[in-house]
C-alpha cells in the first residue's frame, strides 16, 4: 500500500500526467507478469504488500485487469484475487479498484485521443 485513499493515489497520478499502465507500474516499482499458471477464473491476483500483481495471461481483458490490479497495490493493504465472481461483488475494495482502473483508462485513452486527433476538444463542443 503506498497510499492512505484511492484520492491520494489520483492525485499523485494525475500530478505525474501519464495514465499509461505500464508506466505508472514501473514509476511505482511494482512487479508485474502475466502468468499463465493462474485458474481460469482467477483473472488476477495482487500482493500490495510486496508491491506485486499477476494477470492471467488468458484472460478476455488484460488492461481491465491490470488497471483494477494496479488500483490494489496502490491502495490496499490486503491480497485478493480478481476472481470471476468478483466482478458482480459490492465490497468496498473491489468497488475501489473498480473506480480507480475506469480512471486510468478512460484517462489514457483522452491522452492518446487528444495526441493523434489535435481537434479532439473542439469536436466535443459540437
Amino acid at each position: 500500500m503506498l497510499f492512505d485513499t484511492l484520492d491520494g493515489a489520483i492525485a499523485d497520478i494525475d500530478s505525474l500526467q501519464d495514465y499509461n499502465l505500464d508506466h505508472l507500474i514501473k514509476h511505482y516499482g511494482i512487479s508485474f507478469q502475466y502468468s499463465s499458471s493462474l485458474p481460469n477464473r482467477v483473472y488476477g491476483f495482487s500482493l500490495p504488500y510486496t508491491n506485486t500483481m499477476f494477470i492471467n495471461a488468458n484472460t478476455e481483458y488484460p488492461e481491465r485487469i491490470k488497471a483494477h490490479e494496479l488500483i490494489h497495490c496502490l491502495v490496499d493493504d490486503s491480497a485478493n484475487p480478481l476472481i470471476e465472481s468478483t466482478y458482480v461483488s459490492n465490497t468496498k475494495i473491489e468497488g475501489r479498484a473498480d473506480r480507480g482502473g475506469f480512471y486510468l483508462m478512460i484517462m489514457d485513452y483522452l491522452k492518446v485521443d487528444c495526441k493523434f486527433n489535435p481537434n479532439f476538444w473542439t469536436n466535443l463542443s459540437a
